[in-house]
């Protein structure tokens, strides 16, 4: 599997993910507290699983410290990571596209949300 691959899964994954809360939220009924935490355990295997793959493919030495940003705070760790993997002339090129990326996510699961809401 190539990261771009990963990327898509993670796509279809917030909105399959926002559509189970459209559902909950149409039945005025609070999600599980299991579903939120495997939810979001789920979705830190996927972008951690992203994170390696594509260190590995760019030939980036990821440090112990890296490793655990990913995972804990992923709001600072992957800005920082796509940062220092880029070329000098391409950094604020690749923050874009990430920021573009995480929009398009936003978008798909609030989607998901309202094809769920649609069934509950």
């Amino acid at each position: 599997m190539n990261p771009k691959n990963v990327l898509i899964f993670l796509l279809i994954l917030l909105a399959l993910i926002g559509g189970v809360s459209g559902f909950f939220e149409a039945r005025d009924v609070s999600e599980p507290a299991w579903w939120t935490l495997t939810s979001s355990l789920f979705i830190s295997i996927v972008i951690f699983y992203w994170y390696r793959l594509d260190s590995n493919q760019r030939s980036f030495k990821r440090t112990i410290w890296l490793n655990i940003g990913v995972i804990g705070v992923v709001i600072v760790a992957i800005p920082g990571y796509i940062f220092l993997r880029s070329e000098p002339g391409t950094r604020l090129r690749s923050l874009a596209r990430m920021v573009g990326f995480t929009i398009l996510l936003c978008f798909m699961s609030f989607a998901g949300s309202m094809v769920g809401g649609l069934f509950g």
